[in-house]
């Protein structure tokens, strides 16, 4: 019954110990693919930011272009449409998602360029709202720039508009109010920017406002890339916030950058334990034959057997030797001692 219980304790030490280095690789695992998920979604933020960062920069660049108009057409009150022709040209020159550039000194269109595509906006009064006008009491309001869109262009397409306000000195001194309006073409702008060639590995898509009404405010992407495993990342364009969705086109990773190490160690882990158990378990077997086979010998032997160690304790005898000491049988015990006396 005692081998019995100890051979059960003996198997589930073994199954404990395989057990336990299992649960660690595993764990070793599990934290290993965390971290390569999360080194993955540190490097596709940083790229968004990155991407984000460019769009705001190109955006403010054409906030200066818009800026510096306004200022450059103020000094020339006079300025023929086409003297206002050449400047806008050269203010523009290379970007070709500025559709048009409209410049109202008083608040009413005085020049546009390019104009003959454009010259039905001479004479535009931002003062009464209409479709033409959106944004521009927002603008004059702040007294800041204000971005309009993503909308639908007359032109075709999705754009944006930036409406830039000014002042400039008026008569008697007073200072006069003025606006200049810049309208962009989406998908030039952002090929321009070259967001999704930087971001070419991975789906993107960006909104401009509520995620509830993203669809209406797409900038450019699908909003099938704003699922679940999306990473999200919003980012102020000038008075508004727009959200970039983005995930790895291959999908994030679900495995670590030392998977392969850990699952190879783990089983060597394993199969080395394994092993060693079953080495230990063959020689303990051999050696429990061994003695059982010193036993059966020694208890065939017809004379009596005894052994004693170093120190004259009592190893083993037969049963003959018990026999021909029955006297004594009572105390012939493993490590009893033997001890001779004369006259005794």
């Amino acid at each position: 019954m005692k081998r019995s219980l100890y051979g059960w304790i003996v198997t589930l030490i073994k199954i404990a110990t395989v057990a336990l280095i299992l649960g660690i690789s595993v764990f070793v695992y599990r934290i290993d693919t965390q971290v390569t998920i999360d080194a993955a979604k540190r490097d596709a933020r940083s790229q968004v930011d990155h991407a984000a960062a460019m769009l705001a920069t190109e955006l403010a660049v054409r906030e200066t272009i818009a800026k510096s108009v306004a200022v450059t057409a103020s000094l020339m009150p006079e300025e023929s449409e086409d003297a206002f022709t050449d400047l806008a040209s050269r203010m523009t020159e290379g970007r070709e998602d500025i559709l048009n550039l409209a410049y109202a000194p008083d608040l009413v269109v005085r020049h546009v360029y390019p104009y003959e595509a454009n010259a039905s906006v001479i004479g535009l009064d931002y003062r009464e709202p209409s479709e033409f006008t959106a944004g521009a009491d927002q603008a004059l309001e702040a007294n800041a720039p204000v971005l309009i869109g993503p909308i639908n262009l007359l032109q075709g397409g999705g754009g944006l508009i930036l409406r830039v306000p000014f002042r400039q000195a008026g008569a008697n001194g007073a200072e006069d109010q003025g606006l200049v309006s810049l309208v962009m073409k989406l998908d030039k702008l952002v090929e321009d920017t070259a967001i999704l060639t930087t971001l070419e590995e991975y789906s993107i898509a960006a909104y401009s406002g509520d995620a509830i009404v993203a669809e209406n405010n797409l900038v450019f992407g699908s909003m099938s890339h704003c699922g679940p495993d999306a990473l999200l990342s919003a980012f102020p364009v000038m008075d508004a916030i727009w959200t970039f969705c983005i995930a790895p086109k291959a999908g994030w990773p679900v495995r670590g950058e030392n998977s392969t190490v850990i699952i190879t160690l783990a089983m060597l882990a394993t199969l080395t334990t394994v092993i060693v158990f079953v080495v230990v378990g063959v020689l303990r077997a051999r050696e429990s034959k061994a003695k059982t086979q010193l036993w059966e010998a020694i208890e065939a032997i017809n004379d009596g057997f005894v052994l004693f160690d170093k120190d004259d304790r009592l190893v083993l005898c037969n049963a003959r030797y018990r026999e021909l000491y029955s006297a004594s049988a009572p105390v012939i015990q493993q490590g009893a001692k033997f001890r001779r006396r004369r006259g005794k």
